[in-house]
């Protein structure tokens, strides 16, 4: 305890200095992730509305990875019966909206009343 983000960035250091060890469709995908989010507004419509870049690159990799092209990890599959069957639209499972108020804002909704 005690130590921060200590262990972290020294897996950090050892990731970086080890590139043998890399998966290569994780760093391919994470670095047109990184510069599709800090050059991608060039290429999208003046009139495209802030954050258009980064929807267009969640919509890219979610796509590569239902279509089986993206081999790295995921967060994990769905809870069964989210979203139906062909779906990959998960909506939301048991969550009270007094609780999903609660995540959201925590204690600002006090503050608001």
């Amino acid at each position: 305890a005690g130590l921060g983000g200590a262990p972290q960035v020294v897996r950090l250091a050892w990731a970086a200095g080890h590139p043998g060890a890399w998966d290569w469709d994780v760093a391919a995908l994470s670095a047109v992730v990184v510069v599709g989010t800090l050059r991608g507004k060039a290429l999208l419509p003046r009139r495209a509305p802030p954050g258009l870049e980064v929807l267009v690159l969640v919509g890219l990799a979610t796509g590569l990875s239902a279509a089986g092209l993206y081999a790295g990890g995921v967060v994990g599959a769905p809870p069964a019966g989210a979203g139906g069957a062909r779906s990959l639209a998960v909506a939301p499972w048991d969550l009270p909206f007094r609780r999903l108020v609660d995540l959201c804002y925590g204690g600002a909704w006090a503050a608001l009343a």
